[in-house]
């Protein structure tokens, strides 16, 4: 927890910091006791409402939603092509290895590697807040080589749904697999308490991506190296699936070392690190979160809050906090490097009212992006009946410049031309003016704001 506070440090987040750092002072020791209470109070009552100021900005939602908006199924982004191509490259290098194993010839090289050893067939474990504790194990000599082929053969048939799954958000989706008995069985490397790269919070979608693609891989690498062992044993003509069985493995190692660099390394990435942590406290310890701009459905919302409420309390609570007040501190330069209109921009969203972005020809209204498909006309009168409430004052045809040509339906056509682009409430609210053909804005003139130009 030693971020550096700097003079520009908003005084809200460096009053968060100091508060947290009152409570548990550096450095904080795995396993040691926190006073759980007073963090808990610190997290509702001083971090929420920092949060509060900044999770309905277009910014801070932008790098929050990232993982959701760019990796799931239908994102049109080079890291959804990116995911799309190591899950059909993961496929067509387990089909190979499937194919070879089920040639006579290359089964019986395989089989000469003799591959039985004494392996864990089952094991009694209990997992708890911090560990995992072994109460019992039962080993027996298993065909490791049997096993392999048909976890690789299981792959070919591409029985995952999808490597990235939406509802990891805050807590990893548990996954199961059946037994021969009948029951299904909780596969161990998506808990987080067991899987120290999952992280205590956090972006939970892009690193169960990774456990996913991880978990996957293992089985294809043992099965290629035995692949090739009994491949330097066969004539020269089997060379081209020699070939082929490397080319496909290092385009994969290619393509996940990309996926693990555009997911998980930059400026970018951290930021989207931190914005998540921050989404995850707000939706947890504030008391009445507004989630909805996440577009997760309600109960994966509330069920995740719940988890990381326990997750305080039991899990390794000192990799929880330094990470979140890290997180706080990198909210300071979520616009660092940006236009200072584009942080008062923001921050008017989420107060809100009205603002209208002239450069980027851009509505909000009540923090949402409103009118997409204004322009012309339309968009001149908007603006102006904007810069005219600020004056508390009406539009007139002569405010749009129009010559003395113009049909008298030209403010009533455009008038409702603007009615059909914007939503009831706000729509509402632009009223007649006390002369022919005028309108007026009935908004309080601190509730518009009007960035002018492009940022």
């Amino acid at each position: 927890m030693s971020p550096t506070l700097t003079s520009e440090t908003p005084s809200r987040i460096a009053f968060a910091i100091r508060r947290c750092r009152q409570i548990v002072p550096e450095p904080l020791k795995r396993g040691a006791p926190l006073p759980l209470r007073e963090l808990r109070v610190w997290l509702t009552d001083d971090l929420c409402p920092v949060i509060e100021d900044y999770v309905g900005r277009p910014r801070f939602q932008k790098f929050a939603c990232w993982p959701l908006q760019a990796l799931t199924e239908g994102a049109e982004t080079p890291d959804r092509q990116l995911i799309v191509a190591v899950d059909g490259t993961i496929v067509a290098m387990a089909k190979t290895l499937s194919e070879l194993s089920t040639d006579p010839a290359a089964r019986e090289q395989l089989d000469k590697q003799n591959l039985r050893k004494g392996l864990a067939v089952e094991e009694l474990v209990e997992i708890g807040a911090n560990s995992c504790r072994r109460l019992g194990i039962r080993s027996e000599q298993v065909n490791v080589l049997q096993v392999g082929l048909n976890q690789v053969s299981e792959i070919a048939g591409r029985p995952w749904k999808d490597l990235v799954c939406a509802t990891d958000y805050f807590e990893p989706e548990q996954e199961w697999n059946d037994s021969d008995d009948g029951h299904s069985v909780q596969r161990a490397e998506l808990i987080v308490s067991a899987n120290p790269e999952l992280h205590a919070i956090g972006n939970f979608v892009v690193r169960g991506l990774l456990q996913r693609i991880d978990s996957i891989c293992a089985p294809l690498e043992m099965v290629r190296g035995w692949c090739l062992t009994a491949l330097a044993g066969m004539p020269k003509n089997w060379a081209e699936r020699r070939q082929r069985i490397e080319s496909q493995w290092d385009e994969l190692q290619q393509q996940v070392a990309r996926l693990r660099a555009g997911c998980v390394t930059g400026s970018d990435n951290h930021l989207r690190e931190s914005c998540i942590i921050l989404t995850q406290v707000y939706a947890a310890f504030h008391p009445a979160p507004d989630m909805a701009w996440l577009g997760l459905p309600d109960a994966v919302i509330r069920e995740g809050a719940n988890v990381l409420r326990v997750r305080l309390q039991q899990f390794d609570s000192a990799e929880m906090i330094e990470r979140i007040a890290a997180a706080v501190v990198d909210l300071a330069q979520l616009y660092k490097d940006c236009d200072v209109d584009l942080s008062a921009r923001d921050e008017a969203i989420a107060g809100g009212g009205l603002v209208i972005d002239v450069g980027q020809v851009n509505v909000f209204w009540e923090g949402l992006l409103v009118g997409e498909d204004l322009k012309g006309r339309p968009w001149d009168l908007l603006v102006a009946l904007a810069r005219k409430a600020k004056l508390r004052a009406q539009v007139e045809e002569r405010d749009l410049q129009l010559d003395d040509g113009r049909s008298d339906s030209f403010m009533p056509t455009n008038r409702n031309r603007l009615k059909l682009a914007l939503p009831a409430g706000l729509d509402q609210l632009i009223v007649r003016g006390n002369i022919p053909r005028s309108y007026r804005l009935k908004l309080e003139p601190q509730r518009i704001h009007i960035i002018e130009r492009k940022l």
